[in-house]
């Protein structure tokens, strides 16, 4: 067993260390504009429309005579008009629900956690813990950080990484 003033250089070691940042994990990355509209597509009611706006341009571009043959393709880009309209409001909805969804967690996840810093305790959000903090766990509580048990009872550790 580590004396304490052994550990309490081991800590300081580590918050002077410039290997570490941010108490944060990088977000997920976006989906892109086009990555969105590409996925309203994998519906299969826009694809059917898809279909049968092909078959109604080439039928109606084909096989129109007399009156109708300069405007028999005029239904066929009718229903692809519909198909990217409807395609582009569903990527625009799914944009706007993801940005909602990150601004939530980011502040479901923002939890306050007691750290003695200094020699004093004091309460911090969880994305300010740094190296060399001492942080003081309660019942129920999450790990907030990679670091090492400096002293507890009755406790038990899983391990996400495993």
């Amino acid at each position: 067993m580590l004396s304490a003033l052994k550990r309490m250089c081991i800590i300081m070691e580590l918050a002077d260390d410039a290997r570490f940042s941010t108490n944060t994990t990088p977000p997920p990355p976006k989906k892109s504009g086009m990555r969105l509209f590409w996925e309203a597509f994998e519906d299969s009611t826009i694809v059917i429309l898809c279909v049968a706006a092909i078959v109604s341009l080439v039928l109606g571009a084909t096989l129109s005579n007399g009156d109708d043959a300069d405007v028999g393709w005029v239904e066929g880009v009718a229903i692809l008009m519909a198909v990217i309209i409807v395609a582009t409001v569903t990527a625009v909805n799914e944009w706007q629900k993801e940005k909602q969804f990150r601004a939530l967690n980011d502040v479901k996840n923002n939890k306050p956690v007691k750290v003695m810093r200094g020699g004093v305790f004091k309460e911090v959000s969880i994305y300010d813990v740094l190296a060399g903090d001492v942080v003081q766990l309660f019942t129920g509580d999450g790990i907030p950080a990679d670091g090492i048990f400096l002293s507890g009872h009755g406790t038990s550790c899983v391990f996400g990484d495993q």
